[in-house]
């Protein structure tokens, strides 16, 4: 069931990644200061989702969830929701140029953009499967947090019983 979710939100994100393209390309053109306040922004972004991954990279999903619970929350849904549309706007930025036609700019920015939307939905399952495991009944971040939760008992090593 997740597969066919997953192959119908692929044309889904393209068709939105367009239209923020385009929608983008049209803001930035007539209003130049958005485009002034919007690079800042995604440079920002573009900063927490590599915080993300050094973080995913070196401690793991798991224990950044356990270590930071609610603050790696907000992180990760910061960096599912801003991090495509920072990519188009850096795209768009590095692709600004006055020999340059728009179907080309628009075109990269939206092919990224598509690519961010892929990643990050991707990541999001990754992420989730690797706190609470495959067939977990919640999501990590609806998932209650035990302070002083004690260590789950282990099997017996089989010494002594029959």
């Amino acid at each position: 069931m997740e597969l066919l979710g997953l192959l119908f939100a692929a044309p889904v994100m393209l068709a939105s990644s367009a239209i923020y393209t385009a929608l983008a390309i049209a803001a930035f053109s007539r209003w130049p200061a958005v485009k002034k306040v919007a690079l800042p922004i995604s440079c920002g972004v573009a900063g927490l989702v590599g915080f993300e991954v050094v973080l995913l990279i070196s401690v793991g999903a798991k224990s950044a969830f356990l270590h930071l619970h609610h603050a790696y929350t907000v992180l990760h849904f910061l960096d599912f929701l801003l991090a495509p549309p920072a990519i188009a706007n850096l795209v768009l930025h590095l692709t600004a140029r006055k020999e340059k036609k728009k179907w080309m700019q628009f075109a990269a920015a939206a092919a990224c953009c598509w690519i961010a939307c892929m990643s990050a939905l991707l990541g999001n399952i990754m992420v989730d499967e690797a706190i609470m495991g495959v067939d977990a009944g919640k999501p990590f971040y609806m998932a209650k947090k035990e302070p002083n939760q004690a260590p789950e008992p282990t099997a017996p090593s089989g010494r002594g019983s029959s």
